[in-house]
């Protein structure tokens, strides 16, 4: 007989959000697998399944017995257990006997140089019936979600209300209660095709019993079949499907058993912008677009939906009703916006409060050319002003038109659309569109310079008045997209190349806020909280670019304005991890360091001060190098800093072998370690070398 079975959970429930569901799954496995581990149950393989109205746990060749776990208790040490004649005495035997043994079964064990007295246990282990119903309970207990329903007077949360735990280990039901249900083996199909109930006699055949209950459980299966039915709908309407990866994972977790529906709508439509009709289709209704070999948008569109029905015409004929009818809004809202100029709806940003305390959208328009117009000047870009400007006074008009207003998701893009209807330049249009990016993970960036310098602007604006109005995030929460905003910023600033300092613009957009009266309390406090939360993001992409943890920390540890320098420092470190003069450099800086940190008030290095020939060449060779060294720093020479760098070792070795540096004497100590603090900003240039890790 196997000495391994299937272990089943499923969690029937009323339909989760389809956002909810891919994270729970992830969080079935990684959980499902730690809390088999920690309980010494093994196990061959790990699958979680998924639809709206199910989570399943499916776990392959678990024992059906815990491995044997070894105790091992501590007790007297040899001296205190045995008598000078070698016996034991009462120490020895009542440790022995308080453990169930007899004194010649326990084992001498040296803790540090001293013999000890050690129980030593083989704990067998339980059977893995008798323990799972308290795991599976952890294990549901474990998910976690966006936001959580309450529906018990126990004040269970889960994402929807429980209804149904399917629990079996083989063929033997796991019994337990969660939140008022029963685990038991009967489970139930498609809600209308094959409602059920249907009876699994054993976890092998979980598969296949959904598969007579018309559900298509494996999400991974699911999400195929869909992605291939939809380009075989797209071919047989002579084109191909607009393959959107996020709204193919939306529609996967809204379905148990996909089908295809095809549908047309007017082709009038087809002369709204191309974004229109795809957001509406997209976006608003969950279909997918199809386009010809050319990329020319066709007036048809495909749908998946829960279930193949006797009638299917009936589901496109609404369908397609309900789409008519968007896509009529759509091009209402189009004509009349097109009444007037893009330009006539900047004066009705007035009427948009922006944030509470901070204006109005108008005023930050106001605060965004300020911002753009600074940045030109410090980044040597103000070829760029009149585009920029122009770019800064549009960009936030389409917000008050009727189009946005309805699809808030085509903020931009109609703002780009209408531009261009109007004749304003194409890079003016083209940088009011990529002020917006990136709008998510994995969006592309800006790619124009004004497109770069607007993004920016706007970015800055929205960090800091929001943390000037007393809004940051907060856990998982962050509504205003502040997170999103800090790692964009530093993406742009980074991947584009662009070098200035940061506590310099910080303050700059808040005396800006001051300028239009907004009143900014604590003025520095609010600017380090801010350059602390660009950090955070700073760090965060770091971690991305798989930086190692000691190197993030050495660049990060030193001069934090300049974002693209700094990671270029992290490039060059790397790439000089095993080198000779990063060795040196290292070595040379933690002695310096060490007690560097110990020099009070920062004095000033007096050069009378110096009385030993070796402290005063280390101070002459340092004088010599720090004019270099900045020069290198600001010009992006690591290479050559790090040569000079290097180069101190010697004479710091010399320093430290020949010269007393806690000498009696105070000045003569004090000026001592100035000139240590003094070395340790030198270094300080390139980064804390002492937080690298040795090889």
């Amino acid at each position: 007989m196997s000495e391994k079975k299937t272990l089943l959970l499923e969690i029937l429930t009323e339909e989760i959000p389809s956002r909810f569901v891919p994270g729970a799954l992830r969080q079935l496995e990684e959980n499902g697998a730690r809390i088999l581990q920690e309980n010494r149950l093994g196990y061959e393989k790990i699958i979680p399944f998924g639809t709206p109205r199910r989570l399943v746990f499916l776990a392959s060749g678990v024992d059906k017995r815990q491995k044997p776990a070894v105790e091992r208790k501590k007790g007297p040490s040899c001296q205190a257990a045995f008598s000078s004649d070698g016996s034991p005495n009462k120490a020895a035997l009542g440790f022995a006997r308080g453990q169930g043994l007899q004194v010649e079964d326990l084992v001498v064990e040296k803790v540090g140089e001293v013999p000890y007295l050690f129980a030593v246990k083989e704990i067998p282990g339980e059977y893995a019936l008798d323990i799972l119903p308290s795991l599976m309970k952890k294990l549901i207990s474990s998910l976690s979600f966006p936001k959580n329903m309450y529906w018990t007077s126990e004040r269970i949360r889960f994402a929807r209300p429980i209804r149904g735990i399917v629990c079996l280990f083989g063929e033997d039901i796991v019994p337990f209660s969660f939140a008022g249900v029963t685990a038991n083996n009967e489970t139930v199909g498609h809600r209308f095709l094959a409602p059920g109930p249907w009876m699994i006699t054993s976890a092998d055949n979980y598969l296949e019993v959904m598969d007579r209950g018309k559900v298509m459980a494996d999400h991974r299966q699911r999400e195929l079949f869909i992605r291939q039915s939809l380009e075989e709908a797209a071919a047989s309407l002579g084109g191909k499907v607009l393959m959107d990866e996020g709204l193919l994972q939306e529609v996967n977790f809204l379905v148990e058993s996909p089908a295809i529906i095809t549908g047309s709508f007017p082709e009038e439509y087809l002369a709204l912008p191309r974004q229109v009709p795809v957001t509406v289709m997209q976006v608003h209704q969950k279909y997918f677009a199809v386009e010809d070999k050319d990329g020319k948008l066709l007036p048809n569109f495909i749908a998946v939906v829960n279930g193949k029905y006797n009638n299917m015409e009936l589901i496109k004929a609404g369908n397609e009703k309900v789409l008519r009818a968007r896509l009529k809004d759509a091009r209402f809202f189009y004509d009349e916006d097109r009444r007037r100029p893009l330009v006539d709806f900047v004066e009705k940003l007035e009427s948009i409060v922006y944030q509470g305390g901070m204006g109005t959208m108008l005023e930050k328009t106001e605060r965004m050319k300020r911002i753009a117009r600074h940045i030109m000047d410090i980044t040597g870009t103000m070829e760029d002003e009149e585009v920029v400007l122009r770019a800064v006074h549009l960009a936030k008009a389409d917000l008050v038109t009727q189009m946005v207003r309805e699809f808030p998701e085509l903020q931009g893009v109609m703002g780009k659309t209408y531009a261009l209807e109007d004749g304003e330049s194409p890079a003016v249009a083209e940088a009011i569109f990529e002020h917006y990016l990136p709008r998510f993970a994995g969006d592309s960036l800006p790619a124009t310079r004004a497109g770069i310098l607007v993004a920016l602007s706007d970015k800055f604006d929205h960090l800091v008045s929001c943390f000037a109005a007393g809004i940051r995030p907060s856990g998982s929460q962050d509504p205003y997209a502040l997170r999103r905003a800090g790692l964009g910023i530093v993406q742009i600033i980074i991947e584009k190349k662009l070098s200035f300092p940061l506590p310099l613009l910080v303050q700059f957009l808040l005396n800006a806020l001051e300028v239009q009266g907004v009143a900014v309390d604590n003025g520095e406090k609010l600017k380090e909280d801010v350059l602390s939360f660009l950090e955070l993001r700073l760090r965060h992409y770091l971690q991305e670019r798989s930086f190692s943890y000691d190197i993030i920390e050495a660049v990060l540890g030193a001069n934090k304005d300049d974002f693209l320098a700094i990671c270029k420092k992290a490039e060059f470190l790397t790439e000089k991890r095993q080198s000779k003069e990063l060795a040196e450099a290292a070595a040379a800086y933690q002695r310096v360091a060490n007690l560097a940190c110990k020099a009070e008030g920062a004095p000033l290095v007096q050069e009378k001060l110096l009385e030993e020939p070796e402290e005063l060449a280390l101070w002459q060779k340092a004088r010599q190098v720090e004019g270099t060294i900045a020069g290198f720093g600001r010009g992006g020479d690591f290479t050559s800093l790090l040569q000079l760098l290097a180069a101190l070792k010697a004479p710091i070795d010399n320093f430290f072998d020949k010269v007393m540096v806690m000498a009696e004497d105070e000045k003569i100590r004090g000026n001592r370690l100035a000139l240590l603090r003094y070395l340790q900003k030198l270094f300080l240039s390139l980064a804390d070398l002492g937080k690298l890790m040795p090889e």
